[in-house]
């Protein structure tokens, strides 16, 4: 997978990553990434949301599941370990970003969330169950996210996704 990554020297941008955001063979947006302590830890182009764009679109095309996650190095982490994965470039699923997700042509979503992330994952559940999709949700126990748990736990929590559960859908309210 070719995600087209750069890393920025000086100007706004100096010592971050640069993480390109292509949908449907076009840039539509990127994010900067603190390598360091810098701070904020993303920067985005002034004016410009997230809210309507998927991360590792363009890769993960092609194959009827994906996993969601929240963050870019998430997605190339899970790339590595042979994963198809896309982000949010942020904490919620949009309506936005669900239907991207249904024009790239993906059936059956995994929301592979954060141990700390269950209500965006229950309210991105509910918006792509809304798209049409068929909906799992993989829990990583609390003290791991997906670009940093260990390959034996990110498989066990991929194996057994299961639906949203009632509990999870509560925790909207």
């Amino acid at each position: 997978m070719v995600y087209r990554l750069g890393f920025c020297l000086s100007g706004r941008y100096a010592g971050r990553l640069i993480l390109p955001a292509h949908q449907f063979g076009a840039l539509a947006f990127f994010q900067g990434r603190a390598m360091g302590d810098s701070f904020p830890k993303y920067l985005s182009p002034s004016g410009r949301r997230a809210s309507g764009v998927v991360f590792g679109l363009d890769e993960a095309i092609g194959v009827s599941e994906v996993l969601v996650v929240e963050g870019p190095l998430d997605v190339l982490t899970l790339a590595q370990r042979g994963y198809n994965a896309v982000s949010l470039l942020g904490k919620e699923l949009s309506i936005a970003q669900a239907g991207i997700l249904r024009r790239a042509g993906f059936d059956r979503a995994v929301l592979l969330m954060d141990g700390d992330a269950i209500p965006w994952g229950a309210r991105g559940a509910e918006r792509l169950l809304r798209a049409g999709f068929e909906v799992v949700l993989a829990k990583l126990p609390l003290e791991h996210d997906p670009d940093s748990a260990p390959a034996d736990v990110l498989q066990r929590a991929v194996e057994r996704a299961a639906p949203p559960t009632l509990r999870d859908r509560m925790m909207l309210h």
